[in-house]
């Protein structure tokens, strides 16, 4: 009996847990895409990748959580090349 109330008590606190976790998450993609369509006329190369990246980190965690991993894989590689990309025009932006 202990362990019946103790199992049901797991399942309730993994239920709380969890539940609002996925509930936020679910909402992730639609913050994201606000956010990109928001700032998609931005002048500054480096300021775009930025916001790319910060959209791309959201996709990826709602991938993850969802268990998508293949679609995560993708967006850390966007999100590294996207890295690359903003060393890459700092560098050339440099006075040599």
């Amino acid at each position: 009996m202990l362990l019946l109330i103790l199992d049901k008590l797991n399942d309730l606190v993994w239920t709380g847990i969890f539940l609002p976790c996925v509930l936020l998450c679910g909402l992730l993609p639609a913050a994201a895409t606000c956010v990109y369509t928001w700032f998609l006329d931005l002048k500054d190369a480096v300021q775009l990748k930025i916001v790319i990246i910060v959209t791309l980190l959201c996709w990826a965690v709602y991938d993850f959580v969802f268990k998508n991993y293949v679609t995560f894989a993708f967006d850390f590689g966007a999100v590294v090349s996207n890295l690359i990309g903003i060393v890459t025009l700092r560098r050339a932006a440099k006075p040599e």
